[in-house]
């Protein structure tokens, strides 16, 4: 199997730093998920439509969500992370 890349923005990097410990902890978690196979039914995907077209997104929580775009085959550049009432604005 070839091996997943992440890419991360500085955003990314930005919103990551700011979010509280618990949520961060469970970041890395989601995050190796994605590493270790992007189909994993425990990210919860969604292709996104409208003005983010283009975009998907992973559960972080209930309430926090991960905006990445899949690059090439096994390339994937995480955009954004924060709360899924801001993040999609």
């Amino acid at each position: 199997m070839e091996r997943v890349m992440l890419v991360y923005t500085r955003t990314f990097l930005r919103d990551a730093a700011r979010l509280p410990h618990d949520i961060r902890a469970r970041l890395l978690v989601q995050v190796e998920h994605l590493r270790n196979n992007p189909a994993d039914a425990r990210l919860h995907h969604k292709k996104l439509h409208g003005r983010l077209e283009g975009l998907e997104s992973f559960r972080i929580t209930r309430n926090y969500r991960v905006l990445y775009r899949h690059q090439q085959q096994m390339t994937y550049l995480l955009l954004a992370v924060d709360d899924r009432k801001d993040i999609y604005r």
